[in-house]
């Protein structure tokens, strides 16, 4: 008989969110012990009792139906997809291509700088300036060409190149081009006030410029009569002037072979000349290249042997002979005995020519191999060593 009360030893506190742990303990539902869940971080264990999951970051999301959760990790937009070894980069992974995996990169292209002679470096990382030195050296090679010549110094050293004006090499020598000039044509001249080059046209040279050619045509003209004074219309003009006998006259008359415009100069028959007639006797002793005066190299023209003048006693008289080579000869010695004059003789007969000079070919330049020697000797300096035998300059 009585009241019963029956109580638990339990510590805690009973209620609908606790329960009794085996240890006699009021404890929440949360604390139900050990998880046994492990955690590993790349294969390397982090627990092996995991209490709970925090999900963080920029984009974690989580839903919740019943007990089931859902956790959302969005891929980051800028994570690397693979590597790819660019120019002088290789990007290789275990496999020995390209992957996502673990990648090893590395340079196969330049892997440093190192200056050489004459050269500096601003650095040996990061942005490199290459600076050039002016090189110290002497000029390896100056060879004068066609038409030049080494006036100064040496092949390699100083060198001083003129315009070669003698011997085979000289500068018209060697670009010679056979061609006759034309009126529009130009000449180069040096101008004496000013000591500069000009230019002039053959059609524009003045006859001023030229005595010796104005008096060579003054000369020629000396004996000719020229018309000066035609201010009478009366009668025609005159052009030609013949001087003639009285029964040469009049056998013109008879023909009706005069002309208006000649004037006769008629002379007694009696006090008509004797007619002399010349002989040219034209001997050639020009020297040809094969040693004879058989005419090569050159051309003859005007009066050649046998030509012939006619005219009276006392009158003066000419013979005049052309001498001209040809594209490929010069002559060496000027050619001479071609222009004869004197006084017509009182009886016909020969008149005795010799033509002279030398006419040769004209030189070819000579093939010159002139020997440059440039040396590239590594390992020490140039006295440690002798050039000798055919050395620079050598031909």
């Amino acid at each position: 008989t009585g009241t019963i009360t029956a109580s638990l030893s339990a510590s805690g506190t009973p209620s609908n969110t606790t329960f009794l742990r085996g240890d006699n303990t009021w404890a929440p539902a949360s604390s139900t012990g050990s998880a046994q869940i492990s955690v590993l971080e790349e294969g390397i264990q982090l627990t092996s009792d995991v209490d709970s999951f925090n999900f963080t970051g920029s984009g974690v999301t989580t839903t919740t139906v019943g007990n089931a959760v859902t956790v959302n990790i969005p891929a980051s937009a800028s994570a690397v997809a693979s590597i790819i070894g660019g120019t002088g980069i290789s990007a290789n992974g275990a496999a020995g291509v390209p992957t996502t995996g673990n990648v090893t990169v590395s340079n196969t292209g330049v892997t440093s700088l190192v200056a050489g002679t004459n050269i500096t470096l601003s650095s040996t990382t990061g942005t490199i300036t290459i600076n050039a030195t002016n090189n110290p050296g002497t000029v390896q090679s100056i060879i004068p060409g066609n038409g030049l010549k080494l006036d100064s110094g040496a092949f390699t050293s100083n060198p001083v190149i003129g315009i070669d004006k003698t011997g085979s090499n000289n500068y018209i020598l060697v670009g010679k081009s056979i061609a006759a000039p034309e009126l529009a044509d130009f000449i180069a001249f040096n101008e004496t006030s000013s000591s500069n080059v000009k230019t002039t046209t053959f059609a524009t040279i003045p006859v001023s410029t030229l005595p010796l050619v104005q008096t060579y045509i003054d000369n020629g003209d000396s004996g000719s009569l020229k018309n000066t004074s035609d201010i009478f219309t009366s009668t025609a003009k005159i052009i030609n002037v013949v001087t003639l006998t009285v029964d040469e006259h009049a056998a013109l008359v008879a023909a009706s072979t005069t002309d208006i415009n000649t004037l006769y100069i008629i002379i007694d028959n009696a006090s008509a000349g004797t007619i002399i007639t010349l002989t040219l006797a034209q001997t050639n002793s020009i020297i040809s290249p094969d040693g004879t005066g058989t005419g090569t190299g050159y051309t003859l023209g005007g009066d050649l042997n046998n030509a012939t003048f006619i005219g009276l006693q006392g009158e003066p008289y000419s013979f005049a002979t052309t001498i001209i080579p040809d594209a490929t000869h010069f002559f060496e010695i000027a050619p001479g005995g071609n222009n004869i004059t004197g006084v017509i003789p009182g009886t016909s007969g020969n008149i005795v020519q010799t033509l002279t000079g030398t006419v040769s070919l004209l030189p070819t330049p000579p093939v010159v191999a002139t020997l440059l020697v440039v040396t590239n000797i590594q390992g020490g300096p140039a006295s440690a060593y002798t050039i000798a035998g055919d050395i620079t300059g050598s031909i």
